[in-house]
């Protein structure tokens, strides 16, 4: 059962970066050396957001 159950994580998390991958968060590379592997990195629009968001963040959290 909980080998099953780590299957199904696993599952969920590659629908997931799939989803995102199609969004346009996320971009996804396949390893040339073991096309079962892929990379992934955060795509530019989703950089500059985050970036955005924690400069935001960091203004109205700042230590006093």
């Amino acid at each position: 059962m909980r080998g099953r159950c780590r299957a199904h994580h696993h599952g969920a998390a590659l629908r997931w970066m799939r989803s995102l991958s199609e969004a346009g968060v996320f971009v996804l590379r396949t390893d040339p050396g073991d096309v079962r592997r892929a990379f992934i990195t955060l795509s530019d629009q989703a950089h500059e957001a985050m970036i955005g968001w924690l400069t935001r963040f960091a203004t109205v959290f700042a230590l006093r």
